[in-house]
């Protein structure tokens, strides 16, 4: 008989969790600053999926499964994310079991809204929120929450977005989840510049920013930077937000988040101005001029300011020229679509362009690069 027999892989489980959670804290914006400790991390998990699976531990897997798919959202693997839950949710039904059934919804309806299916994920999240109640699991109820506004503030149902918001400040302040705090008001920041409500987005952003500072979270605080200067942006106030776009480099390098300086850097170096809606406007940006020593660090940070314009300002008309623009930066920056980073940040984009309603171009620059 294994040595792992009886309870021997829920103990290797924990032994293997443990490890797994020293290697990361699974923050957003980390997989592309540390690649190797997400490696580890999944290495981790898929020896401690093994096992259970091999002893026919279902319990275990489930758990484990959990894990994974939590790793895999991260990583914006939505596709695998999905595959995995749905694993979980057979594995379940075989067994007779269930295994933190709220959380697995949880992460099902954030898998859909990464993929814009918002109201796929608003229906998925509210059966997760039932479920957490049932459970008594607050962590999960506030990450429900959070989501679910979230997704009726992507389907412009603001009024109900905003009560969702109200309610999951509530709760991360209860739980002293501070990071939480901060993403909410970032996000709703965002979600009502996009709605042109600027004076709503900028009081929120002001808050979040008053926050960011009192918690020395260097971070969030160059983040509701970039967001207010982007605001600022298209309130034309240039000024402003140049200001802005300035005071978030300190704390940005501080946090060692170096594609956001150079974006900035573009930014400053470029100052951002609004163009008109049409097929010429967007041809005439195309050119990218060509650099002596191509560095892929701003060959991103260039296909994710061509992207924002293009959600900004892009029409179904302007998509050949959009993808025509990120072919000519993959070009005369050598990118490489092969590579880790490059091809998470170009999945990361395809989710931001489905978010803001953009699916015939995601789909288009995902059969061009073969994603």
């Amino acid at each position: 008989m294994s040595e792992f027999s009886g309870n021997g892989a829920e103990s290797f489980t924990k032994i293997t969790s443990k490890k797994y959670r020293s290697l990361t804290s699974f923050e957003p914006g980390h997989v592309s600053q540390f690649p190797k400790k997400y490696e580890e991390a999944e290495e981790c998990l898929e020896q401690a999926h093994q096992l259970a699976s091999t002893l026919k531990d279902a319990q275990t897997e489930g758990k484990i499964l959990n894990e994974i798919a939590k790793l895999y959202l991260t990583k914006d693997k939505t596709e695998e994310t999905i595959d995995i839950l749905l694993k979980i949710r057979k594995l379940c039904q075989e067994n007779k079991i269930e295994v933190d059934e709220e959380l697995s919804l949880m992460k099902l309806g954030q898998a859909y809204e990464k993929k814009g299916e918002f109201n796929n994920a608003i229906q998925i999240m509210k059966e997760g929120k039932r479920k957490a109640k049932e459970a008594g699991n607050g962590p999960c109820m506030g990450t429900l929450l959070k989501h679910l506004g979230f997704c009726l503030g992507g389907v412009k149902n603001l009024s109900n977005a905003e009560d969702y918001m109200e309610a999951s400040l509530l709760l991360a302040r209860g739980l002293g989840k501070r990071k939480d705090e901060l993403e909410i008001l970032l996000r709703y920041g965002e979600i009502y510049a996009q709605s042109k409500d600027m004076e709503r987005a900028l009081n929120l952003l002001e808050k979040g920013l008053e926050l960011a500072e009192k918690y020395h979270d260097n971070r969030y605080e160059g983040l509701f930077r970039v967001q207010m200067g982007d605001t600022y942006t298209h309130m034309q106030a240039k000024q402003n937000a140049a200001e802005n776009y300035m005071k978030a480099l300190d704390p940005l390098k501080k946090a060692k988040e170096t594609l956001l300086v150079d974006e900035i850097n573009l930014k400053l170096s470029q100052p951002f101005e609004l163009a008109e809606d049409n097929e010429e406007s967007f041809e005439s940006r195309r050119v990218i001029e060509p650099i002596k020593k191509p560095s892929r660090g701003k060959g991103l940070v260039l296909v994710r300011s061509k992207t924002d314009e293009f959600i900004q300002h892009g029409n179904k008309n302007m998509i050949s020229g959009y993808i025509g623009s990120i072919e000519e930066i993959f070009k005369t920056y050598q990118l490489d679509i092969k590579e880790t980073t490059t091809r998470e940040s170009l999945l990361g984009m395809l989710g931001t362009l489905r978010e803001n309603n953009h699916h015939a171009c995601a789909t288009i620059l995902k059969n061009k690069f073969s994603l």
